[in-house]
């Protein structure tokens, strides 16, 4: 019974969006078939109770004049992907405008993510908190990342992002891509990224590292994170560094894998980076635990 907002205008094509216009609180409302269903362009929104569904990018906060957006007990669905002449649409692609709204947070909590293609979650925020979801990939062959965590767009920043991920469930399928941090070629987050008391549902056909790290960090910690399997086991990587050590902010990696419940054939570190340096005294492996596997089915997950 909640109000549906449904396309566009013919010049922007965006379902609903806000522009200069801040402290809006928008809920119980089914947004979708828009080519942008929700548009930020401002601060302190509030995004709850809501489905998104069947939208070239399901919500967007723009590089420019966005600060605080919070989307709470949300679904986003069959959103995202890349269409003939376009860019690549996202489930939810979010940024904030350090200089207008310095220190502003992107908090996604209780959502739903589901059957999307492109990234489920795409975040260039200043601060990113994604807490207690159910993010899960869709099995479209333009499903990407579950969970994508990188740098401004193009945009130099000296303190770097802050990016924490807690208490999700992330089923991760392929032709998913699992999780990246750092950069997606632009720029680097230069930042910390931290994972924390996630479940990592993995796909017996699930071939990729579970997070991946590119272009620059200043650190990425790994800590009491579980992870269980869907059919049948096999040899995940929990974690691989592609940073050539000069692309450290401190010129070496900063790593942490501590305290997670992992099986005897997990590969917890793999490094590709390219650079000369070999100093790893601040790579930290501790705690972990090798645990016989827990492998469930789609249909006890669907239950």
């Amino acid at each position: 019974d909640r109000p549906v907002f449904a396309g566009g205008t013919e010049r922007f094509n965006w379902t609903l969006a806000v522009r200069h216009s801040h402290n809006w609180t928008i809920e119980n409302v089914v947004l979708q078939d828009g080519g942008l269903c929700f548009r930020n362009e401002a601060t302190n929104t509030v995004l709850k109770n809501g489905l998104i569904r069947r939208c070239s990018t399901g919500v967007l906060s723009t590089d420019r004049n966005s600060g605080n957006l919070s989307m709470i007990n949300v679904e986003v669905t069959e959103s995202g992907g890349k269409k003939p002449g376009r860019s690549w649409g996202h489930a939810v692609y979010v940024a904030s405008d350090q200089h207008s709204f310095p220190g502003s947070q992107f908090l996604l909590k209780d959502s739903f993510l589901h059957d999307n293609r492109g990234n489920s979650v795409k975040s260039r925020f200043e601060n990113t908190l994604i807490e207690n979801n159910w993010i899960e990939s869709g099995e479209d062959p333009q499903a990407k990342y579950l969970v994508e965590l990188i740098g401004y767009d193009q945009k130099y920043d000296f303190a770097g992002q802050q990016f924490k991920v807690k208490g999700n469930t992330m089923l991760m399928r392929p032709p998913g891509l699992g999780s990246r941090t750092g950069g997606d070629g632009n720029s680097g987050s230069r930042g910390d990224t931290l994972y924390e008391n996630n479940l990592f549902l993995i796909d017996e056909d699930f071939g990729r590292t579970i997070v991946r790290t590119f272009q620059g960090l200043h650190s990425v910690t790994l800590r009491n994170n579980s992870i269980a399997f869907i059919e049948d086991e096999n040899e995940p990587v929990l974690l691989t560094d592609e940073i050539p050590d000069a692309n450290w902010v401190e010129g070496h990696p900063v790593i942490t894998l501590e305290n997670n419940n992992v099986t005897e054939d997990t590969r917890l570190l793999k490094r590709d980076e390219t650079g000369d340096g070999d100093n790893r005294s601040a790579v930290t492996i501790t705690g972990n635990r090798e645990l016989p596997p827990i492998v469930t089915t789609m249909e006890k997950i669907e239950e």
